[in-house]
């Protein structure tokens, strides 16, 4: 995969860190990187990180399409944190 692109998921989701904590509406984000089975997997709630709920994305991403996509996502992501904050 394209490390470029990684890095700049990776980016995108430390954006959304850095603005605030993933509740109460505000988008909760996870990511994991590995060196068996999936290389990356990615987790997010749109709504904020709640138990009892699904994830709104739950991926394995090994491709470069799938990290393309991925990175689209949380592009979404980060504009709702964004809007949050600056309310």
């Amino acid at each position: 995969m394209d490390r470029k692109k990684i890095h700049e998921l990776l980016d995108l989701i430390l954006e959304i860190q850095e603005r605030g904590e993933g509740k109460d509406g505000y988008p909760h984000v996870s990511i994991e990187f590995s060196n068996y089975g999936s290389r990356i997997h990615l987790r997010a709630q749109e709504n904020g990180f709640a138990t009892n709920e699904g994830y709104d994305l739950f991926d394995d991403i090994e491709t470069d399409k799938q990290l393309d996509d991925a990175i689209v996502l949380v592009k979404v992501l980060l504009e709702k944190a964004v809007d949050m904050v600056s309310k």
